[in-house]
């Protein structure tokens, strides 16, 4: 297949980049407020496409102290 290894390495680059982002973000927020805890939030994104996106809860949890994401159920619907 052509093409495929190339759109797996843009899809990690642009995971990683993502990431790297995040967490660039979390270290200039600690140093200029080490008191308080660093709180994110998402979309639930991992729970519907992580094989296709950037959304990854669990890698984003791991860079902050506080983690929460909400499900819409107006958007998403109410199944579990």
């Amino acid at each position: 297949m052509t093409g495929y290894g190339e759109a797996l390495d843009w899809l990690e680059f642009r995971i990683d980049n993502a990431f790297r982002l995040l967490r660039w973000r979390v270290e200039l927020v600690r140093r200029l407020d080490a008191e308080h805890k660093v709180t994110a939030h998402g979309v639930a994104g991992t729970l519907e496409s992580l094989a296709s996106a950037t959304h990854h809860e669990w890698r984003s949890a791991a860079e902050v102290d506080t983690w929460g994401f909400t499900w819409v159920a107006s958007r998403k619907g109410s199944e579990p």
